[in-house]
């Protein structure tokens, strides 16, 4: 059992956070390290999940989400903006050759990322402008994982919408 500390000023002891599996993974461990470097008497408990549990019921002391506003009884403040990149790799331009416009998407291999709490296959986000549309696309391969569209990108079997987050570490390469 974790014993509070006595002084005000000291931070440490346990600190639970909780954020999503698809798109965090990628991000919490560069900003857990040095958090951890800079107070290494907290004891963080980390639970990557998609699903969005009740905070408060929770005890969650620090959650990361995408999208909606957050329950009742939770502070919430936006953090950064979520990039989306429609991605496809040299291989697969290479069989089926580049879309040369949104329209032209019908007519090609699509992944589409199913949503993990709705289950609801989401729209592609696509900024026209200054405005952002939602453009379905028939989906070649349907998924809740974002990892598993990384790889079916990489290997060239569809085109994707990845993160910027997820996404940056593949097309630097």
């Amino acid at each position: 059992m974790q014993v509070p500390r006595r002084a005000k000023d000291e931070v440490a002891g346990p600190l639970r956070i909780v954020g999503p599996r698809s798109s965090f993974r990628a991000v919490i461990w560069a900003v857990l390290e040095e958090f951890c470097r800079l107070y290494p008497d907290v004891q963080p408990d980390v639970q990557l999940d998609d699903r969005i549990g009740n905070w408060v019921e929770d005890r969650v002391d620090v959650g990361f989400r995408m999208g909606l506003a957050a329950a009742d009884g939770v502070i919430a403040r936006r953090l950064f903006p979520i990039q989306l990149i429609i991605c496809a790799a040299p291989a697969y331009l290479a069989r089926y050759g580049a879309p040369d416009s949104l329209a032209a998407l019908s007519g090609h291999r699509c992944s589409a990322f199913r949503h993990p709490i709705t289950g609801r296959v989401t729209a592609w986000h696509v900024k026209e402008g200054n405005v952002v549309v939602d453009h379905d696309v028939v989906a070649a391969l349907c998924t809740n994982e974002e990892e598993l569209e990384i790889d079916a990108v990489l290997a060239g079997q569809v085109i994707g919408v990845l993160t910027g987050v997820t996404g940056a570490g593949p097309i630097r390469t």
